[in-house]
Formats: structure tokens, C-alpha cells, sequence
């Protein structure tokens, strides 16, 4: 059995790290010890030989990450409640993790989604589909879903008592079944002090596909978090995934760069595509 990475909170700032991934992630970071953390991620990579720390930070912080040899990789504006850009960066230990091997592909991708303004082709789905809010009497489907569709995921989602902490913490997941069978679901991970949510955990049994239930759990979403007042959202999204990135192209979303060889997702490492929307 894979071990999972391990998530540590010092002083309110957050990191992951682990072999799974082979990275330390830095996940929140807070301005009273924001060099104290930086210091504590170049510790963890080097002690456990990962390939890469990858950090997710407020703007003003940028400058003492570039001076220790982080890349910046991608940006989203007014992502902090002060109305502060968030800035993505990465910093590599070998040539092999910072080199994307299927970076021409990937740039299809893109190009393919940039110029997709035709509307999306949907069979009509079963009337007895139903999307809905999910509960704690939901969590143990949707465990056994995501595992189903994933190989491998970077956060234990395949385990139903992680999918119940995290709808006790901050991230509300949405479900679409046809009868009592669970076909696809989303969740949106909710940061309520600075007002952004991510768009993530998109899963959708292989029979189901092409139903445009993707676009439904993302809609019904983005409807709840905008009546709760939220005005930004993004997603890390695979790059080596055509039908995710068009989705968000479609639906107004703005690619705002790569991270490369970032995440372990269906069986690999792999670069994944940064996309926002301000609501």
C-alpha cells in the first residue's frame, strides 16, 4: 500500500510532503512566519530527497522566494482577501522533474481549448440524474468513486473518514447520481477568510462521459459559492487532460500558467494548468 503524504501545520501555515508526490508542498503560508517556513520546506526536501517544493504565496513574499531559486510558474490576481495577487512557484532538485516531456502535447491541449467556442455537444442525460449538495451519508460513494476513476490522487480521497474531515473543514462536494448509484462528482475547497474556492475532485464513471455532467457539477458550484458571496475561483487542473481544460476555457475561466511534474494523479506525476474566474 502507497503511503500517502504527510500534511504538517506549524504556527497556521501548512505543508505537505511525502514520497507519493515526491515534493513538499507548501500549501498556506502566514506573514508572521513565512521565512520560517521556507526554511522548514528546503529541510524536508533535502532530508527526504524529494524532487521539487512547490508553494503557493502572496505577492509580497516573491522576492524572497526567487532569491532562493524558486521559478515562478504561474499567477492569479485578487486572489487574497486584500486583494493580492497569488503567485505559484516551484523549486526543482533535478533536471528530470523540471523538464515537462510532453510539453508540445500539453500546448495542443491548450490551443485546442483556447479555440473552443462552439458549444459544448451533450447527450441528454436520464431524467432520474440528480445533482445535489452532498452529506456525511454520501462520503463512503464518493470514496469508492474517486478510486474507481483514479489510480492514484495526491490527498487520501480513497479513504471515506478523510472525505468526512474534509466536509467537517472547508470543502463542500457535489454529486450526481442516476438512481442510487453515484456517476460523478466535484467539490469546491473553500478558503471563506480570503474568499476564493478551488474547483476540484471532478470524477465521472467512464459510461457516463460525454453527458456534460462535468459542466453541471461545475455549474451548480459555482451558483452556491457566488450566492455565498465568494469572488474568486480557480483550479489545478491536469494539462495532460483535454476535456477538463476545455470545460474551464468554455465556461470563462483564464488559464494563468503550468506547474510542471507536479502531482500524482492516475497512476503518475504529472504537470498540471492553473485557470481562474472572478465572479
Amino acid at each position: 500500500m502507497v503511503k500517502l503524504d504527510e500534511i504538517l501545520e506549524i504556527k497556521g501555515s501548512i505543508l505537505q510532503h511525502g514520497k507519493h508526490n515526491d515534493r513538499v508542498y507548501i500549501m498556506k503560508i502566514y506573514d508572521e512566519n513565512y521565512k520560517e517556513i521556507i526554511k522548514k520546506a528546503e529541510e524536508l526536501a533535502k532530508e527526504n530527497n524529494y524532487g521539487k517544493i512547490f508553494a503557493k504565496v502572496p505577492f509580497y513574499m516573491g522576492e524572497d522566494f526567487e532569491k532562493k531559486g524558486y521559478i515562478l510558474e504561474g499567477t492569479i490576481p485578487g486572489f487574497f482577501k486584500d486583494n493580492q495577487e497569488c503567485l505559484f512557484y516551484s523549486k526543482y532538485f533535478s533536471n528530470t522533474r523540471s523538464e515537462d516531456n510532453y510539453e508540445e502535447e500539453h500546448e495542443n491541449y491548450l490551443i485546442t481549448a483556447f479555440n473552443s467556442t462552439a458549444k459544448i455537444t451533450e447527450n441528454k442525460t436520464d431524467e432520474d440524474i440528480n445533482i445535489m449538495s452532498a452529506d456525511k451519508d454520501n462520503a463512503g460513494d464518493i470514496a469508492r468513486l474517486l478510486e474507481e476513476v483514479f489510480p492514484t490522487y495526491p490527498f487520501p480521497v480513497f479513504n471515506k473518514e478523510y472525505i468526512l474531515k474534509t466536509m467537517n473543514d472547508n470543502v463542500k462536494y457535489y454529486c450526481c447520481y442516476d438512481g442510487n448509484s453515484l456517476v460523478g462528482v466535484s467539490s469546491s475547497e473553500k478558503d471563506s477568510y480570503n474568499r476564493n474556492a478551488e474547483m476540484t475532485d471532478f470524477a465521472v464513471k467512464e459510461e457516463y462521459r460525454g453527458k456534460g455532467i462535468p459542466k453541471a457539477l461545475l455549474k451548480a458550484m459555482e451558483k452556491d459559492l457566488e450566492k455565498d458571496q465568494y469572488k474568486l475561483l480557480y483550479t489545478i487542473a491536469r494539462a495532460g487532460n483535454p476535456g477538463i481544460n476545455i470545460l474551464f476555457a468554455r465556461e470563462g475561466y483564464i488559464f494563468s500558467g503550468k506547474v510542471v511534474n507536479n502531482t500524482n494523479i492516475s497512476g503518475n506525476i504529472e504537470s498540471m494548468n492553473l485557470w481562474y474566474k472572478k465572479i
